[in-house]
C-alpha cells in the first residue's frame, strides 16, 4: 500500500491484525505515518516491511504509531524511516505492548519512542539510527528494554522515566552525541551486556 496524504493503514478497531504487508508511505512533504492505530487495543503487526519518507510532526512520519492503544504485539517486522525526526515506532499513552524481533533503520530519525507509556516490553530488536536516539523513553515507567542491539547518537535515553529494566543490551554509540546510555532519573535498573 502507499499513500501521500493520511496514513497508509489506519485502524480504530480492537483486535486488528496486519501481517505480510509491504507498506511504503508517502514522500517528504506528506508527514503521515505508515500504520496509525488510535484508541484501539490488541493490535498485531507482524512479518511486514515498512518504509516511510515523511518528517515527524505530532503523529506524522512514523513507521508505526500507536496512540492511546495498548496490548499490541509487533514482531518480525523491518522498518526504515527517512524523514527528519521521524520515528520507526512511536507509542503514546500505550501500555502492555510487546515489540520483539523488529529491525529498525532510522535515517535522521529515532528508532523506538515511548512517551507517557508504561509496562511495555522491547525485546531482541535491532535498532539503528544515523543521527538521533535509537530507543527513547520519555516520562515512561516500568518498561523492559532487554537483549536489544542498539546503535545511535544516544543508544538508549531515559528521560523523566522510572522503574525501567534496561538489561542485556548491546549498545554502540555513534554520531552527534556518542553516548551509549543516558539516564536522567534514579530508580532504573541498567545493566550492560
Amino acid at each position: 500500500s502507499q499513500a501521500t496524504t493520511g496514513a497508509a493503514i489506519n485502524s480504530t478497531y480492537n483486535y486488528t491484525t496486519i501481517t505480510n504487508c509491504n507498506v511504503i508511505q508517502g514522500n517528504q512533504s506528506s508527514d503521515s505515518p505508515a500504520i496509525f492505530v488510535q484508541d484501539a487495543n490488541y493490535t498485531t503487526i507482524a512479518n511486514s516491511t515498512i518504509t516511510t519518507w515523511g518528517n515527524y510532526s505530532a503523529a506524522s512520519g512514523s513507521g508505526i504509531n500507536l496512540t492511546k492503544s495498548s496490548y499490541a504485539n509487533i514482531y518480525n517486522t523491518t522498518i526504515t524511516t527517512n524523514g527528519t525526526n521521524a520515528r520507526a515506532i512511536s507509542i503514546y499513552l500505550g501500555s502492555y505492548s510487546n515489540i520483539t524481533n523488529v529491525t529498525s533503520n532510522a535515517n535522521l530519525s529515532r528508532g523506538i519512542n515511548l512517551y507517557l507509556s508504561n509496562f511495555n516490553n522491547l525485546l531482541n530488536n535491532n535498532v539503528t539510527t544515523t543521527s538521533s536516539t535509537a530507543i527513547f523513553l520519555d516520562t515512561s515507567n516500568n518498561n523492559n528494554v532487554t537483549l536489544n542491539n542498539v546503535t545511535g547518537g544516544y543508544g538508549i535515553y531515559l528521560s523523566s522515566s522510572n522503574s525501567n529494566n534496561v538489561t542485556g543490551n548491546n549498545v554502540t554509540s555513534a554520531g552527534f552525541s556518542n553516548v551509549g546510555i543516558f539516564v536522567t532519573d534514579e530508580n532504573n535498573l541498567v545493566v550492560l551486556g
